[in-house]
């Protein structure tokens, strides 16, 4: 319920489960979110000196998050305007389906709700951050941003440096390499 919201802190990930959760006492669903049981857990944040928070879920067992910002009293909250920079169900260029929100014009020192739910009646394990974006960035996410290299393909590329015979053959090499980055996958 928002009258009880987990605090945020600004740059640090935070554990959530909405495994044991409802919806009373609640506004309604965001517009963006998907209709089904709402099993909800509440945050808050308060927004710093720049005006401007992003907030991101990162998946756990929950594997398709929505989210979405509020301001008021607990007990008469509004959603933030426009609804469509504070409601998410699905972070734009992710093969995941995990959340996002960036938000501007925030009144500094003003208690904002965030309230995360799962897709479709999901319910599950997650994590979530929110960032003041003028001066911080989202901490990379071990196996998506690539925070730690992965082999890929180790011991074929060692096979071919060792037995390269001909300049033909690096080149091969390197674009194999430049493929793999493109797709977003880390070399060691």
């Amino acid at each position: 319920m928002p009258c009880s919201a987990n605090p945020l802190s600004l740059g640090v990930t935070e554990n959530g489960n909405n495994a044991c959760t409802g919806s009373t006492s609640e506004p309604n669903a965001p517009s963006c979110w998907t209709s089904g049981v709402r099993n909800t857990i509440w945050y808050s944040f308060v927004a710093p000196a720049s005006g401007q928070v992003s907030i991101r879920t990162l998946l756990g067992t929950l594997i398709n998050t929505q989210i979405a910002v509020y301001q008021g009293a607990c007990g008469s909250l509004s959603q933030v305007a426009p609804n469509a920079s504070s409601c998410n169900d699905n972070l734009t260029g992710s093969e995941h389906e995990a959340s996002q929100v960036n938000l501007t014009g925030l009144t500094s020192g003003n208690t904002y709700y965030v309230v995360v739910d799962g897709a479709n009646d999901m319910i599950g394990t997650f994590q979530i951050v929110a960032i003041d974006p003028a001066t911080q960035s989202f901490p990379s996410t071990p196996g998506q941003d690539c925070s730690i290299a992965f082999p890929t393909c180790n011991s074929i590329l060692t096979y071919l440096i060792q037995d390269m015979q001909t300049p033909v053959v690096l080149v091969i090499l390197m674009a194999l390499m430049i493929v793999q980055v493109v797709k977003g996958i880390c070399l060691v």
